[in-house]
């Protein structure tokens, strides 16, 4: 398949080199660095993508503006007629310009680095990968790490070590994943995606060395916690959405790797969802009763008793669409002395989210209590017995997280240079 049309669309291409002054060249007081290159066709649509997809993950990955310019001279694939202006603080010039060499270099063959130099970096993390799950991460023509790129602004690619190259028979027990951009968060949660996609395949991998750690830093950090097997697959819930919606309301990155929950934020951000975590392993078997004097990550709301049932909807459908679309976690506080209300916890990162959860309760009860519910269809479910279990959690044993973006292909690994569709049309 051809690597691209003979000629960009402008959304992805300035028409004219742009004309600089010296005003355009400061961000934040910073002088600006600029780095001109030329490319042909074939590097363009690589360097583009999908959509667009990679030039924005090399900008974002790297701080640098990047643009290409398209003189309009003609010119087939081969013809060095494109422009590739990068723009940027010195050392983020720098680390755009080595992200570019290392995408354009995979479409030749495998990427090597010199891991001791590389050790020096702080924009990179290395994760070793059991060679039989490489192409399981990587997914049908690089879907599944393109997409864990997309999520954290990252530039993923597997490499070997320039030190063991003339040693190099293509054939290793491990392969290495580079993992490369400013952000220290988007680089973490890409890692602790991969692991979780590889503990899948090969069980116990990075679990079986894990063992449960609280850390006291302050900044960012990763804590590790066990959970236990009966709580697994409702902590987990149907295709990980709960997991998800838990990393989401926190603010904290979550991810569960065999039978162990890696929280990795600033200190506050994971004792949130350590919090979090634990209330909701609660609900499984009893309810929960939580002091929220003193935190600021919580709305109250006091629900009419009539009105509960139709709130969380049947088998806590309603409620649960709410915390989709507001980002929050939400459920009835057990320690209720009214005898006309319940109360009703909203938590979340972000007051406006749950500002937003708030109203839309809110809107419901008075659907409730003016009537107009039963127009609409009454939502039953609601269950004492099921008190605080808002959701329909898939409880089996070994439930599994679809966040890998899967291709379920269990083919061989593919040759390097075809592990990565950037350059390939929708």
């Amino acid at each position: 398949k051809k690597q691209g049309p003979d000629r960009w669309p402008s959304q992805f291409l300035s028409t004219m080199p742009r004309d600089y002054d010296d005003r355009d060249d400061d961000r934040n007081g910073e002088r600006l660095s600029k780095d001109v290159q030329f490319i042909n066709n074939g590097e363009a649509a690589f360097l583009i993508g999908k959509q667009g997809r990679t030039k924005r993950k090399l900008m974002y990955a790297s701080g640098s503006e990047i643009e290409i310019h398209d003189p309009d001279k003609g010119g087939g694939e081969s013809s060095r007629d494109l422009t590739l202006e990068i723009r940027g603080k010195r050392e983020d010039l720098e680390r755009a310009k080595m992200y570019i060499k290392l995408v354009l270099t995979q479409r030749q063959g495998p990427v090597y680095l010199d891991f001791d130099e590389m050790a020096e970096r702080d924009d990179l993390t290395l994760l070793d990968v059991p060679a039989e799950c490489a192409g399981y991460v990587t997914g049908a023509r690089g879907v599944v790490l393109r997409a864990i790129e997309d999520e954290w602004g990252t530039i993923m690619l597997f490499v070997r070590n320039m030190a063991e190259r003339d040693l190099d028979t293509g054939s290793k027990p491990r392969e290495t994943l580079a993992i490369f951009g400013k952000d220290m968060r988007g680089r973490r949660g890409s890692e602790l995606r991969v692991m979780s996609a590889v503990e899948e395949k090969v069980e116990g991998y990075y679990s079986s060395k894990a063992t449960e750690y609280f850390s006291d830093r302050e900044g960012f950090d990763t804590d590790t916690m066990k959970i236990h097997s009966d709580d697994y697959s409702y902590a987990l819930g149907k295709r990980g959405n709960t997991r998800r919606k838990l990393a989401k309301a926190s603010g904290c990155i979550l991810e569960y790797i065999g039978g162990i929950a890696y929280m990795a934020g600033t200190k506050k951000e994971r004792r949130r969802v350590k919090d979090y975590l634990g209330w909701l392993c609660e609900q499984r078997t009893s309810r929960v009763i939580v002091d929220v004097k003193g935190r600021d990550d919580v709305t109250t709301l006091n629900v009419p008793r009539d009105c509960i049932s139709y709130i969380t909807g049947q088998k806590g459908r309603s409620l649960r669409e709410v915390e989709e679309k507001t980002d929050t976690f939400c459920f009835m506080d057990g320690d209720s002395t009214d005898r006309d209300t319940e109360r009703l916890l909203i938590f979340g990162v972000e007051e406006e989210k749950r500002d937003d959860a708030r109203r839309m309760i809110d809107d419901r009860i008075d659907d409730k209590l003016s009537g107009r519910a039963n127009q609409r269809g009454y939502d039953r479910g609601y269950d004492d017995r099921d008190y605080g279990r808002y959701d329909n959690r898939d409880r089996r044993r070994g439930g599994r997280d679809d966040d890998r973006y899967r291709s379920r292909s269990r083919s061989p690994p593919p040759s390097r240079s075809k592990y990565d569709d950037r350059y390939h049309d929708e």
